[in-house]
């Protein structure tokens, strides 16, 4: 059983975008902030999730979205299914797309452009670098 505190569940009502266990998994289990779940994250179903992977999804699940002018995604099936190589992938990348993408700030949607990211960044012997 998912039990929400009464902030989770405020966020939860105002974004119909991710479901209660999605939500959960997300923010909780692997400790992702609300805005940025909210901003990257979409609980799909198998139909929506066949369209965004150019294949036939066995599971719905959590799609994955990137910032930027081309909309990239991933998508992490609920039950994941074999590939034809026997392997069960947690993440799922759409065909012919890359399997990493910058994800959205849920705030500056400009945060990717690089010459503001360079005045963010921490430099060492004036070379830009992020750090964690």
């Amino acid at each position: 059983m998912i039990h929400l505190n009464s902030n989770q569940a405020t966020v939860l009502n105002k974004s119909l975008r991710l479901s209660a266990i999605h939500y959960h998994q997300i923010t909780v289990t692997r400790g992702i902030d609300t805005a940025w779940a909210e901003a990257n994250c979409e609980s799909v179903d198998t139909v929506k999730a066949s369209a965004m992977l150019g294949y036939t999804a066995k599971s719905p699940g959590i799609a994955f979205y990137s910032a930027g002018s081309e909309l990239q995604c991933q998508f992490r099936p609920d039950q994941p299914w074999a590939s034809k190589d026997g392997k069960k992938p947690k993440y799922l990348t759409p065909i012919g797309e890359y399997d990493a993408f910058l994800p959205q700030h849920p705030t500056d949607k400009g945060y990717w452009d690089v010459e503001p990211l360079k005045l963010a960044c921490w430099k060492i012997n004036d070379h830009p670098y992020l750090l964690k």
